[in-house]
């Protein structure tokens, strides 16, 4: 019975805690795939969606991103989603 006494603890701490502030909770949220000097972000609607997330990715090396099209995203056995394709330059 003692055994048990740590798992419920910890089960009961965690339906307690509080969700992370993102306003893209869950398995959908836009998701940044790099490529050099090229950006791609994943699960979005537009441009603007996309541009915070291009624009954080491109400043960490120095440079801005720069909008080049929105286009459909395919992985292996994933559905296809929305994406936008951004290159980061210098400027």
């Amino acid at each position: 019975m003692k055994a048990w006494l740590p798992l419920a603890a910890m089960v009961g701490l965690t339906a307690c805690s509080q969700a992370p502030e993102s306003p893209y909770v869950g398995p959908n949220q836009p998701r940044v795939v790099p490529d050099g000097h090229a950006v791609t972000v994943v699960n979005v609607r537009s441009e603007q969606e996309a541009q915070p997330w291009a624009e954080a990715y491109c400043a960490k090396q120095g440079r801005t991103a720069h909008f080049i099209q929105m286009e459909v995203y395919r992985r292996q056995y994933h559905q296809p989603t929305d994406s936008a394709s951004f290159d980061c330059v210098q400027g």
